[in-house]
């Protein structure tokens, strides 16, 4: 009985990790190619806050073994909780560069949606001859410290997702 259980509760946070990487792919499709790469710069960005800050374990986007550890999604949640923060006060961009490392958190470890993952980071690949130059604006325009190393991360993929989708 309680093993039925376990699995019911995995069953829908696996419908809900799948309905809001499916969302957010959708709202990915809508982007022109220039907003994506302003996406993918301020997700560089966050990526290294988030690593500096414990709140991404270093490596836990270049390896499974994760996984076994439960250091995943421990992460995961780590990471809605502070998205639903910022959506709260009203900061979208912050929200929706961290969702970037949510989603593929996810998608590595909930081979389910995986498949979404890849394709996640298929459209973020548009984006990406115009990131290199939104990195910029967010440190002159919009006034954000751009990390040393945000460069360097500005073309990752984590390498489970790296394979290209294919519909």
């Amino acid at each position: 009985m309680l093993k039925w259980l376990e699995r019911k509760v995995q069953n829908k946070a696996i419908a809900e990790a799948r309905t809001d990487i499916e969302r957010f792919v959708s709202s990915l499709k809508g982007l022109p190619n220039d907003a994506i790469g302003s996406l993918v710069a301020f997700a560089a960005v966050m990526k290294i806050n988030l690593t500096q800050q414990g709140a991404l374990p270093l490596g836990i986007l270049e390896s499974e073994t994760y996984h076994r550890t439960g250091k995943a999604p421990k992460a995961a949640m780590h990471l809605r909780k502070l998205i639903a923060g910022f959506q709260k006060d009203g900061q979208q961009q912050i929200a929706a560069a961290m969702m970037v490392w949510l989603h593929s958190l996810r998608a590595i470890f909930i081979p389910e949606i995986t498949y979404i993952g890849q394709e996640m980071w298929s459209e973020l690949r548009r984006g990406f001859p115009y990131a290199e130059e939104s990195l910029e604006n967010l440190q002159i325009v919009m006034g954000i410290t751009v990390p040393d190393g945000a460069q360097d991360v500005l073309g990752f993929v984590p390498p489970i997702l790296a394979e290209q989708y294919s519909s």
